[in-house]
């Protein structure tokens, strides 16, 4: 049995005045012993990297990059890390501009982790309507979401050249615009799963021949009752069986649905949904993480709090532990949530719509 101590590790900074207000995704990049957590607000704004340290609450500002007026668009901006072995490109999806636009990254953990601008372009296609970008492997191919709605494939080729094609998807999928994907490689196959929020649906595909498969469909007639499916992650128990977790806000719930081992199956195995002993009303953000083998979910919503779960046998969701904000972390409107393991616990970063917009947190975990 497991038991969680939750502790602030402070908020953090930006060297620009208003530089972390309005910020959109986290993401933490690890490469050999460093780590860079990124973190981006819409253009008109900033990319911030900053170092996280050995140990909890040690995350310190690197650098920032500007984020020109002109990119700003409505849309939430999608960090997406391409590390294909040379220069890692950090691109982010997203911005009003019709090539994909992000900067190149130095992770070695000295100097500016910025090394210039990157772009990828692709003939005939405008790389401003992308709203969620997923990429496989070491980055040569990915799938993303239009804001018109539909999928594409999206492949990259020499001089950071892009090949995109439309994924077949049937019936009224295909004019749904999606809120989430995730990736995953099982049995040597690449998976993506894609939630949308106004169908009330999760699908499945699976990568063949350089395309994306629609392999499954699932929705309240297989069993998932949800309203408002968005931000997933996936994670498995400790016989290996694979699962997806499923935050939907119109429901506050957490869905927990296996992926079967034939590659062609999604079935709903638990469901939960928000009461007064946790703290994930309107839940928005989930990500899992793994520690000693044990698997656990953090979860975020409109409740000012963060609550952890762990993944039983069969899937079963346990809750650990829920924390609730208080005055110095107050956890208003949160909009992003990164999460990494440690030897004995999950450092986790969260950002919030108001001050102070980015704070770290550690969630010891104790073995009783």
């Amino acid at each position: 049995m497991v038991r969680a101590l939750f502790s602030s590790r402070g908020a953090l900074s930006g060297a620009q005045p208003d530089s972390l207000v309005g910020l959109t995704d986290l993401q933490v990049y690890q490469n050999g012993g460093e780590a860079t957590l990124f973190a981006t607000t819409r253009g008109d704004g900033w990319l911030s990297a900053y170092d996280i340290g050995a140990s909890p609450g040690q995350t310190r500002l690197e650098a920032q990059w500007r984020l020109a007026p002109g990119l700003l668009q409505l849309e939430t901006t999608d960090l997406v890390l391409r590390d294909t072995g040379g220069t890692p490109q950090l691109f982010l999806a997203g911005l009003n501009a019709s090539a994909l636009t992000g900067v190149r990254v130095d992770l070695d953990g000295s100097g500016n982790p910025f090394s210039g601008s990157a772009t990828a372009s692709a003939s005939g296609w405008d790389m401003g309507l992308l709203t969620e970008m997923e990429l496989f492997g070491n980055g040569a191919q990915g799938i993303a979401a239009l804001r018109s709605g539909g999928l594409v494939n999206m492949s990259f080729g020499s001089g950071n050249t892009l090949s995109v094609s439309n994924i077949s998807q049937s019936g009224a999928l295909r004019s749904e615009q999606a809120a989430d994907i995730v990736s995953t490689t099982l049995n040597g196959n690449t998976y993506a799963f894609v939630s949308y929020g106004r169908a009330d649906t999760i699908s499945m595909f699976r990568l063949e021949n350089g395309t994306m498969r629609n392999m499954a469909n699932v929705d309240a007639a297989d069993g998932l009752w949800v309203e408002g499916p968005g931000a997933m992650a996936v994670t498995s128990d400790a016989n290996g069986t694979p699962y997806l977790i499923v935050a939907a806000s119109g429901s506050s719930s957490l869905s927990v649905l296996e992926i079967g081992a034939n590659g062609q199956d999604l079935t709903p195995v638990d469901h939960l949904v928000d009461d007064r002993s946790t703290r994930f009303s309107d839940v928005s953000r989930v990500t899992s993480v793994t520690v000693d083998g044990q698997s656990f979910v953090v979860a975020a919503g409109n409740d000012q709090g963060i609550s952890l779960f762990t993944i039983l046998p069969g899937g079963r969701l346990q809750h650990v532990a829920a924390m609730a904000a208080d005055a110095t972390s107050p956890l208003r409107g949160i909009t992003a949530l990164e999460a990494i393991a440690t030897s004995n616990g999950i450092r986790v970063w969260v950002s919030t719509y108001s001050a102070p917009y980015l704070t770290e947190f550690f969630l010891s975990l104790i073995h009783i």
